[in-house]
């Protein structure tokens, strides 16, 4: 099994050069036809390389949509975190002699790190100060209005769905790789035997196997 996508590109591009020149070049395909690689034989791999194209093509775009699901994730927790910070500090000064809601809302020690809990811990923040009156009032007297915090409260759900996203195009990603390894094994087989029949075919007209980047060391 080939398993890394440098060697995947290039059996790729080697088994599109050899199979349209094969098909293409009459003399080439003269030859070949004479030891079992009829244009209908090439027109197979033709199909088989197609597929392996296509399913390295799918790989790539599943591992993209990985990336820019993970890009977005980052920079939605930014801006969610950003807006939560000026709200945390502008509550820190409204409830700095409430005890009661300044524990309960965590006003205290440090922020969560890892991205659930961070995520939880926003969450948290915003319900119980949306839910009670008396301090949605006091925190409204400085700007925390109701409209801010649910707006707030609003994106870092939306933060949350990616990493569900995220999730998703990692299996669709990993599907693709499953999809695309059948499919390189496939071509490189019939590569495999290809090369080695091209090899007899054309031993003793160098120039056509160079138009194929065969190379036949001398004995």
């Amino acid at each position: 099994m080939i398993k890394t996508n440098a060697k995947i590109d290039e059996l790729i591009q080697k088994s599109t050069l050899r199979i349209n020149n094969s098909i293409n070049d009459p003399d080439i395909s003269a030859s070949l036809s004479q030891f079992g690689y009829t244009p209908e034989k090439l027109g197979t791999g033709k199909l088989i390389l197609n597929d392996a194209i296509t399913a390295n093509q799918t790989y790539y775009k599943e591992y993209g949509d990985v990336a820019k699901a993970q890009e977005s994730k980052t920079n939605e927790l930014e801006q969610s975190q950003q807006e939560y910070l000026q709200h945390l500090s502008i509550c820190r000064v409204v409830f700095k002699n409430d005890l009661d809601a300044y524990f309960t809302l965590k006003l205290n020690g440090k922020r969560e790190r890892t991205f659930s809990s961070a995520i939880n811990q926003m969450i948290n923040f915003y319900q119980i100060l949306l839910d009670n009156e008396v301090w949605l009032g006091k925190a409204s007297n400085f700007g925390c209005t109701a409209e801010r915090l649910e707006s707030s409260l609003n994106k870092v759900n939306q933060t949350a769905n990616y990493q569900q996203k995220i999730m998703l195009e990692k299996g669709e990603a990993q599907q693709a790789t499953v999809d695309r390894d059948i499919m390189v094994d496939r071509l490189n087989d019939w590569m495999h035997d290809f090369k080695q029949i091209a090899k007899v075919a054309l031993y003793d007209k160098p120039q056509l196997l160079e138009k194929l980047q065969i190379i036949v060391k001398k004995k």
